[in-house]
């Protein structure tokens, strides 16, 4: 995936198979477009942008969720820590 070269993806072997879904994802989109053009005369477009923003779409979420889960994992060491000073001041 060119597009998310500057991502950490976790390895070849995860920028493989999310390519394989991205792929997997716009043709369907393009049946369903064809799907609605027959059935309801109306043209939906699917144009290599929209691949792009579906692209640049999943690098935004997953950074998000990046950083969620580095200010769920800050909560949790503070809070393990937090009760390590606790047992210390007991014992």
């Amino acid at each position: 995936l060119k597009f998310l070269e500057g991502v950490d993806l976790g390895g070849a072997e995860v920028a493989g198979k999310l390519a394989k879904i991205f792929a997997v994802v716009h043709q369907s989109v393009e049946r369903a477009s064809d799907k609605m053009l027959a059935e309801h005369k109306r043209h939906n477009y699917v144009t290599p942008t929209h691949y792009l923003e579906l692209v640049k779409g999943y690098s935004g979420i997953l950074n998000a969720k990046r950083l969620e889960m580095g200010a769920q994992l800050k909560k949790l060491s503070d809070g393990v820590a937090k009760l390590d000073e606790g047992r210390e001041q007991v014992e």
